[in-house]
C-alpha cells in the first residue's frame, strides 16, 4: 500500500516539474520573440517610451543574465541540499524506527539529566 502511494506521489512530482519546465520555456519563449518584436509597431513604441523606461526586460537579462545565472544555481544548489538531508533523515528514521531504541535513548537521558542534578545539589 505504502509503494503505491509512493508511486503516485513520485508521478505527481514529475508531472509538477514538467509544468514548471513547460511554463519556463513558454514564458522565455514569448519574452524572447515578443518584446524586440514590440518595439517595431506603434503600441510597442509607446510602451517603450512610456513603461518601458521602467520596465525594460531585455535589458534586464542582457545587464544582470550573470548575476540570474549566479541567483539559479544557488537555488538549485539549495533545492539539491535540502533533497540530500530530507533523504538521510529518512534513513536514518528507518535505521532507528524500533520502539526499544527509542525508549532506551530517552531513559538514558534522563537518567544522565537525573544523576547531573543531584550531584550538582549535593
Amino acid at each position: 500500500m505504502a509503494s503505491i502511494k509512493k508511486i503516485r506521489e513520485n508521478e505527481k512530482r514529475r508531472r509538477l516539474i514538467a509544468k514548471m519546465l513547460a511554463s519556463f520555456a513558454v514564458t522565455a519563449t514569448v519574452v524572447v520573440t515578443v518584446v524586440p518584436a514590440l518595439s517595431t509597431t506603434p503600441f510597442g513604441v509607446f510602451v517603450n517610451n512610456t513603461v518601458g523606461k521602467f520596465f525594460n526586460v531585455a535589458n534586464l537579462f542582457v545587464n544582470n543574465g550573470m548575476a540570474l545565472l549566479e541567483t539559479a544555481v544557488i537555488i538549485f544548489f539549495v533545492w539539491a541540499l535540502n533533497e540530500i538531508v530530507k533523504i538521510v533523515i529518512d534513513l536514518l528514521i528507518r535505521r532507528f524506527s524500533k520502539k526499544s531504541t527509542v525508549v532506551l535513548s530517552f531513559a538514558a537521558s534522563s537518567n544522565m539529566e537525573a544523576s547531573s542534578s543531584a550531584s550538582f545539589w549535593s
